[in-house]
């Protein structure tokens, strides 16, 4: 009797479970209305006015239509992506965006809606190098949506083309920095592209302190075609053969408090090692320079060809950080100590009578001094800078 009973019991248990799957399976298999990708990227290059087609789409044929109301986004979804997600997107939408429509309509038995024209507008005000972004979402619809795949964020951005740059033939900018100050971590950026590969080809910084050069022969395993950061300490990569004629970004960094440096070149680690050392003079003499070393015993060691974007900062700027702006940055990015954008806007004739190149950030104290005072050249470029 007691197995009957028990046999009945399991049988009861087994049906509830057989009916809670299938309307669990139900509900899951019921259409949904979502949009198929989450991010778009637009690029503007030189026009006023861009359109675009967006579609929605239900999970499975249904047999009854779906309506949906479709909309804008705000500045507050901006923000709220901006926090998720450690980015730093500016709003775009308002006046410069539209919607041919903002309802859309999906026909029984169908799987994708009819298309509403996005038109965004004012494309010639965006910056080169900004990045904004656009949220469009299902404000409401007859067929529930998907969570998550509601919301298209479209990236919108305006490459940067740098036309122009510093011609270098033993040319130097120096940075007048403090003499006393120590510097704890730094990062030192740049892009270069030169026409011979000499011994010692100077970026930026101090000798004998802290430097990122190209090229020295003299060390075991040393050649003009490799990256190397010298000073008080020393180490190369010959990861990178570097090539004449080429664009590059080179970039240092020194983290204090774990002791972390790197060498990277277009936005890949080259090299890394681990110091120790709690800071650099780098503005005792010979002083901190960009292109070659004056009033140095053992030579200028000069740069030749190209250079625009050199950067010095007081922060170790992260690889993501590195990739995402070797073009441009943000002159008021939290830690950047000196920007010279070297693109023929930023040398002018000071009070003294003498040429310095603007420091970006705005501070002033910190303008360069271009070879002394007698100014440096820029050219035009064939073709914009493109690292690969």
């Amino acid at each position: 009797m007691n197995t009957f009973i028990k046999t009945l019991a399991l049988s009861a248990v087994l049906l509830t479970f057989s009916s809670c799957q299938r309307v669990t399976e139900g509900i899951l298999l019921k259409p949904k209305v979502y949009f198929e990708k989450n991010q778009e990227n637009l690029s503007i290059d030189d026009q006023k006015i861009m359109e675009y087609d967006l579609r929605a789409r239900i999970s499975t044929a249904s047999d009854e239509a779906a309506d949906l109301i479709v909309a804008i986004g705000d500045e507050e979804m901006v923000k709220e992506y901006n926090d998720r997600n450690g980015t730093e997107f500016d709003y775009f939408g308002g006046k410069n965006a539209a919607l041919n429509t903002n309802s859309i309509h999906i026909n029984t038995g169908e799987i994708y809606s009819d298309a509403i024209k996005i038109q965004l507008r004012g494309l010639s005000e965006i910056e080169e190098g900004k990045k904004y972004l656009m949220p469009v979402c299902i404000s409401s619809s007859s067929l529930p949506v998907i969570k998550g795949s509601d919301i298209v964020y479209f990236n919108i951005t305006k490459p940067v083309k740098i036309k122009k740059a510093w011609r270098l033939k033993n040319d130097c900018i120096k940075i007048p920095l403090v003499v006393d100050k120590k510097y704890t971590s730094v990062t030192y950026e740049a892009l270069v592209n030169m026409s011979t590969l000499n011994f010692n080809n100077t970026v930026m910084g101090t000798e004998g302190i802290l430097i990122l050069r190209i090229g020295d022969s003299a060390l075991p395993g040393g050649a003009n075609n490799l990256i190397q950061i010298a000073g008080n300490k020393q180490y190369h990569s010959d990861k990178v053969k570097f090539e004449a004629n080429r664009w590059y970004h080179v970039a240092f960094t020194y983290d204090v408090n774990t002791g972390n440096t790197a060498i990277y070149v277009n936005g890949e680690k080259a090299a890394e090692a681990k110091w120790d050392t709690p800071g650099f003079t780098l503005g005792q003499s010979p002083y901190m320079s960009i292109g070659r070393i004056e009033e140095f015993m053992w030579g200028t060691r000069p740069l030749s060809g190209y250079m625009s974007e050199a950067r010095f900062w007081t922060v170790a700027r992260t690889q993501q950080q590195i990739q995402e702006n070797m073009l441009s940055v943000d002159p008021k990015s939290e830690g950047l100590e000196v920007y010279y954008k070297l693109n023929g806007t930023d040398q002018y004739k000071s009070e003294d009578g003498k040429m310095r190149i603007r420091n970006a950030t705005g501070n002033s104290a910190l303008d360069g001094i271009p070879n002394g005072g007698t100014g440096v050249r820029f050219a035009d470029l064939e073709v914009p800078v493109v690292i690969k």
